[in-house]
């Protein structure tokens, strides 16, 4: 896991985000996933609720250029 955070209440501009640069995302699974972002074309990788900072998620490393980049054009 990456030490990035994203905060909850961003995860709907997120997705605007994405579906503007036309990167594929879907639901995530189970309990703590609350996204899957395809990264490459073809894996796919998370973003996390966490259990002790309730108002920040965090992400699969593999995201870590996206998450910056949707940071600061945002």
């Amino acid at each position: 896991m990456s030490r990035n955070t994203l905060h909850i209440k961003k995860i709907d501009q997120l997705k605007d985000w994405l579906k503007q640069k036309e990167i594929p995302f879907r639901n995530g699974k189970g309990e703590y996933q609350i996204l899957q972002i395809c990264f490459d074309g073809k894996q796919w990788a998370g973003i996390y609720k966490r259990d002790f900072a309730k108002e920040h998620l965090t992400n699969d490393r593999r995201l870590d250029s996206l998450i910056k980049r949707f940071c600061r054009e945002s």
